[in-house]
């Protein structure tokens, strides 16, 4: 995590369930433009978003929230990789 930071990535914990999508996008948005790579783990998932995952939450994000933010992020940003992970 310090690693990830001290290089000004943002990193989202997956025990952040009841996360504020505004405020993120809020704190985003002074980097419109930039190069953008996310590394999405589907452990954060709802167990009913990812019924196969092998750590999902019953209070995990919600797919269609993580959906919306995912197209703030094509709007804004510039895609340079997406890795999905379980």
């Amino acid at each position: 995590l310090t690693w990830a930071q001290d290089r000004c990535e943002a990193i989202i914990p997956s025990h952040h369930s009841k996360l504020d999508w505004n405020l993120l996008r809020e704190k985003l948005l002074p980097f419109a433009g930039a190069p953008l790579m996310v590394s999405f783990d589907i452990d954060c998932l709802k167990s009913s978003e990812a019924p196969g995952c092998s750590q999902s939450w019953p209070s995990g994000l919600n797919l269609q929230e993580v959906q919306s933010f995912f197209q703030f992020l094509q709007t804004h940003f510039q895609w340079r990789q997406l890795g999905i992970y379980e």
